[in-house]
């Protein structure tokens, strides 16, 4: 409702991991591919402060596995 709607293959989170805290620095919009790496690797957090490093690092791991996957397919 604040920024609009949520684009498609985007969720948006909870940073603190409580779902009635609908404070609009509580809600962070990420990937889907974000939230998969999130999930996958404990990123998720009920310490706003950590999940919001977590995206973070979710953001580096994706682009690191876009830019390797560009390097093989150029072999």
């Amino acid at each position: 409702k604040h920024h609009g709607e949520i684009p498609k293959g985007h969720a948006v989170i909870f940073a603190d991991g409580n779902r009635t805290n609908f404070n609009i620095d509580n809600l962070i919009l990420i990937s889907r591919k974000q939230l998969l790496l999130m999930n996958s690797n404990g990123l998720m957090k009920s310490d706003s402060d950590l999940t919001k490093i977590g995206v973070l690092i979710a953001k580096i791991i994706e682009t690191r596995n876009t830019k390797q996957r560009k390097r093989e397919k150029e072999k």
